[in-house]
């Protein structure tokens, strides 16, 4: 039997230099959706939901998936406000949103964190096919919650 190797479709953020890079050329050069997972190595529920990001990933592909562990990035994670592993955040970098949160899920609840990844990845299309998210509210519909299941303090 030949199994099938499938090349990861997340970026993996391993330094400040690396965040800053993509962050500032994404800003400049595009409105792709993005998505972040901050996790840890040590923390069991995060390492839970790495397979279902990773399959989001694979559904989306026109979306930019980021995952952040923040003992590597710790000034990611203050900047982000992460309090908590799992932690996804949807933003929008463009030049209008600057990079404006989007929604937020914390905690590891599959089911939750793949409607809501749908969803803004909708909206963000929705907004981008029909001009700015302040003149048809596609964006003002997002709403940011806070979800926990067995998450990991920071």
């Amino acid at each position: 039997m030949v199994e099938k190797v499938v090349k990861s479709r997340v970026v993996q953020i391993d330094s400040q230099k690396t965040w800053n890079m993509i962050t500032s050329k994404l800003m400049h050069q595009t409105t792709i959706p993005v998505i972040m997972y901050f996790t840890a190595a040590w923390c069991k529920p995060a390492m839970t939901m790495k397979p279902v990001f990773e399959e989001q990933a694979m559904i989306h592909k026109d979306t930019l998936f980021l995952s952040v562990d923040v003992d590597d990035v710790k000034g990611v994670m203050k900047k982000m406000q992460i309090k908590a592993m799992p932690t996804f955040i949807m933003i929008k970098l463009d030049n209008k949103q600057k990079g404006k949160v989007m929604d937020k899920v914390v905690g590891a609840n599959p089911n939750e964190v793949k409607k809501r990844i749908a969803a803004f990845i909708h909206s963000a299309v929705t907004s981008s096919n029909s001009g700015s998210c302040v003149t048809n509210n596609a964006c003002s519909i997002r709403v940011v919650t806070v979800t926990k299941n067995s998450d990991c303090d920071v």
